[in-house]
């Protein structure tokens, strides 16, 4: 009898004990499926219509995503972002290192009005040179249902945002990244001895000068409709780095790139004329030179140097600007820091080309210069003004000169040589 009830006691505590674990395994379980349909949520896939299990992630997930090759990144554009849209910024990242092309980013997040999810993605490829700008790009805003798995078990909900396809964070254009990456870590620039910021920055702007060839191609912009995209996406670092041979935003890559490996803080910048349309605008950069902020743009200004290799007076035409000396206006103002100084040699500045003693000015100049050039920047003028000035200064010399405005790459600005 006296074992019976023991037996029965037992038998009501394990009962109790197991009821009670129950009770809080379910709160538990409730707790944590209340807080993730509270938590903003990202899906990956490579497949529009298909986002499984695996492919998804919470936000806590990826606030110290630290990417593959985040030590190329100059993380300016996205030092101005705010937590939410790091977020974002952090799951293209995921993206690419992970060969997703699908992305799926809950409406929930906070963004600021003037930065939608694809000025991020742009915002990326300005920061890091392994991510071009022109992207294939297509977004939408859809809803559709994610599985999760909370304590083993899988629940669902319907969860609506912006469904965004980059083509190319495809396996094909990832291994092309990393092989122009590798490429690039093995090149060694031959700086002077106890080079400064300023001599390095130069020696790698000159090797750039020296491998590259333009060549323009723009390929897709972001917003193009599927019906006009290109079924091959381009990787302009790559086309830099193993063809020899690309555009403005390969130079801009590659330029980049070898700054920030060689101890010099290097993004790029753009002006992306219309979105909606293939115009791809320009990019250049900007670079940390002696705690300055300097335009460097390595892509050859004129159809003369793009045939050939320019000569050093047109290349230091394009070194060491300020912004007030660019003539096309950097997208994103205000999301990087100004450049307010320049370090282009200029041997006169002028007024107007109508400044007494200009024409005598500029002959000496030339006559004196070692170089067989020099440059010489106006406040105002325009091309017919410096056309009557340069003939002037040919009749002075009794000599052919050789002159030429960088029209839409540099403002005010007149690079003359001695022919």
């Amino acid at each position: 009898m006296k074992k019976s009830v023991l037996q029965l006691v037992s038998i009501v505590v394990i009962v109790a004990v197991l009821m009670t674990g129950g009770y809080f395994y379910r709160k538990e379980q409730e707790k944590q499926i209340a807080a993730w349909r509270e938590e903003v949520s990202f899906a990956f896939s490579n497949n529009a219509d298909e986002f499984k299990e695996d492919g998804w992630l919470l936000k806590e997930e990826l606030e110290n995503y630290k990417p593959v090759n985040d030590v190329y990144n100059s993380g300016i554009y996205y030092e101005k972002l705010n937590k939410d849209e790091k977020l974002i910024y952090n799951a293209f990242e995921y993206a690419l290192d992970n060969n997703y092309t699908y992305i799926y980013v809950d409406d929930r997040m906070v963004i600021e009005e003037e930065r939608n999810v694809i000025n991020i993605l742009e915002f990326l490829s300005l920061d890091s040179p392994i991510v071009q700008q022109n992207l294939n790009v297509l977004s939408g805003k859809t809803n559709f249902s994610l599985d999760a798995r909370i304590m083993h078990k899988f629940v669902s909900k319907k969860i609506f945002g912006t469904l965004i396809n980059v083509d190319n964070f495809s396996e094909t254009y990832t291994a092309q990244v990393y092989n122009a990456v590798e490429k690039l870590k093995q090149i060694k620039i031959d700086f002077p001895e106890n080079a400064t910021e300023k001599d390095k920055a130069w020696a790698i702007f000159e090797y750039i000068d020296g491998e590259l060839e333009y060549f323009n191609d723009t390929g897709d912009v972001i917003g193009t409709p599927t019906v006009e995209r290109k079924e091959k996406t381009t990787n302009y670092l790559y086309e830099a780095v193993v063809d020899k041979k690309t555009n403005c935003d390969g130079f801009a890559n590659m330029f980049s790139f070898l700054c920030n490996i060689n101890g010099l803080r290097c993004f790029e910048k753009n002006s992306l004329e219309n979105r909606n349309l293939k115009e791809s605008g320009h990019t250049w950069n900007t670079v940390l030179i002696d705690g300055e902020w300097y335009n460097v743009d390595c892509t050859p200004a004129l159809e003369k140097d793009r045939d050939e290799k320019s000569d050093t007076g047109s290349k230091l035409m394009r070194f060491g600007f300020s912004d007030d000396m660019q003539l096309q206006t950097a997208d994103y103002k205000g999301m990087y820091p100004e450049c307010e100084k320049d370090i282009i040699p200029v041997a006169y500045s002028f007024k107007t080309c109508d400044d007494e003693g200009a024409t005598e000015k500029i002959a000496k100049a030339l006559k004196e210069s070692e170089d067989g050039y020099i440059i010489v920047s106006f406040k105002e003028y325009d091309k017919d003004e410096i056309s009557d000035l340069m003939w002037d200064v040919v009749y002075w010399m009794y000599s052919d000169i050789y002159y030429v405005t960088h029209e839409g790459e540099i403002n005010n600005m007149c690079y003359i040589k001695l022919d």
